[in-house]
């Protein structure tokens, strides 16, 4: 659930599309997006507002 409350994020592996935005105050569907290698259902995050989503993303460092 976004902190404002008026969006939810689903994450479903086994779906036609694994994250799915829904506008929780009207029970709509806002936006859907394809998993990719290595995500999960912890792969995106709020805004501390909750006005938008952001996809995390890993970083590898190299010790040359």
């Amino acid at each position: 659930m976004s902190p404002c409350e008026k969006y939810v994020l689903t994450y479903s592996p086994m779906g036609e599309k694994a994250y799915t935005v829904w506008n929780f105050e009207m029970v709509e569907i806002i936006r859907e997006f394809d998993a990719e290698a290595d995500e999960d259902a912890d792969s995106y995050k709020w805004s501390h507002d909750g006005s938008y989503l952001c996809k995390k993303f890993r970083t590898e460092t190299r010790n040359d």
